[in-house]
């Protein structure tokens, strides 16, 4: 499931990225300013004013879940999903769901997502712009901590359970998650040698890692794919224009056809700290001129951050005649500077005609 602000929703769950900031992305460069002429398809048009935007998409999951209380704490997580979520803090998670009591296991709706959630292309009607405007907005991501426990475990195992989703806590999948000192356990038997006084060696078999912080080794995040407009998906490769996301062939016998290697955006390509601007889409006045989204978390966590923020600019423009256009490039010394705006993309498979590639 996957709607628009509906459900519990964390928002702005860790925060900023440390050490990041804009000043490396050359954004003056980037946007437009009131003054400038651009042309989109054949027609030329004046910037009269510009406002920055920002937009958070959230996207909503469902699990199964429920709470133990016992002397005002979450003692337990139980459900299908509770044993996996109880790894980023049973507390916490009992407090998003707002399990204030001892609560059955139940669907809950947030936009905490799966491991396997996939939202299908869905479009934000609220984007379209009036008539007039046009917004220039880049999507981007937030990232999430990535752990490695201090024994090189990084996916679940015996140790956190079982690979498949299941209702006990035994058997359940269960990631790595958030786990704090002495919550991190180790193979039992390793081997330690420490020397008497005499220098002889002494070997024990001890866990030295039972009692040992976990190591933050990167991120991990959603993957988003764009159509825009809707029906022409956006840098994906000619032969795979639909991509999906996972490295699935068109067929048993294609084992060498790629799927899912294009077309998609994550959170280290366009970090919400450092938005990648050459990603950005022009939309314009019309239902035809909507983009789609499709976000997918294929990784071995459950995403507490399920959005997507779009950032950019809202611009006031002014369709020019062409008389309006000869008067400015004579004014100009029979010069004309313009930017030009593509608001379609690349044509994809399909779409390439014989005029482009005449034999």
């Amino acid at each position: 499931m996957a709607n628009v602000n509906q459900g519990v929703r964390s928002g702005n769950a860790f925060g900023r990225v440390s050490n990041t900031d804009f000043s490396s992305s050359d954004v003056d460069k980037v946007g437009l300013k009131p003054g400038y002429l651009i042309r989109i398809r054949d027609r030329f048009c004046l910037v009269e004013a510009v406002e920055p935007m920002n937009v958070d998409l959230f996207f909503t999951d469902t699990v199964n879940v429920g709470n133990t209380v016992s002397s005002g704490n979450a003692t337990a997580l139980s459900g299908t999903h509770g044993p996996a979520l109880a790894k980023y803090g049973k507390n916490s998670i009992s407090a998003y769901y707002d399990m204030t009591t001892t609560t059955s296991a139940a669907t809950a709706y947030g936009n905490i997502l799966k491991p396997d959630f996939d939202s299908g292309f869905i479009e934000f009607g609220d984007l379209e712009p009036f008539k007039g405007h046009i917004y220039q907005l880049v999507p981007t991501l937030p990232n999430q901590p990535k752990f490695l426990a201090q024994n090189g475990e990084w996916h679940s195992r015996t140790t956190y359970g079982a690979t498949t989703f299941d209702s006990t806590a035994t058997a359940s999948f269960q990631p790595i998650g958030f786990p704090g000192a002495g919550l991190v356990s180790a193979d039992a038997g390793l081997t330690t040698v420490t020397f008497d006084d005499q220098g002889d060696s002494v070997t024990a078999n001890t866990d030295v890692f039972g009692t040992a912080l976990p190591i933050q080794v990167g991120t991990v995040s959603a993957k988003l794919y764009i159509k825009h407009p809707a029906g022409n998906p956006r840098t994906v490769l000619d032969e795979a224009p639909e991509g999906s996301s996972g490295p699935t062939p068109h067929s048993a016998s294609a084992s060498g056809s790629l799927e899912g290697l294009s077309g998609f955006l994550d959170g280290q390509i366009s970090p919400i700290e450092a938005p990648a601007w050459h990603h950005s889409l022009f939309i314009e006045h019309g239902e035809n001129n909507l983009p789609v989204f499709r976000l997918v978390n294929d990784s071995d966590e459950f995403l507490l951050d399920g959005r997507i923020r779009l950032t950019g600019w809202k611009y006031r423009v002014l369709e020019l005649s062409d008389s309006q256009v000869s008067t400015m490039k004579q004014r100009s010394g029979g010069r004309l500077t313009f930017k030009i705006i593509n608001t379609t993309g690349l044509p994809v498979a399909g779409a390439m005609l014989a005029d482009y590639f005449p034999k």
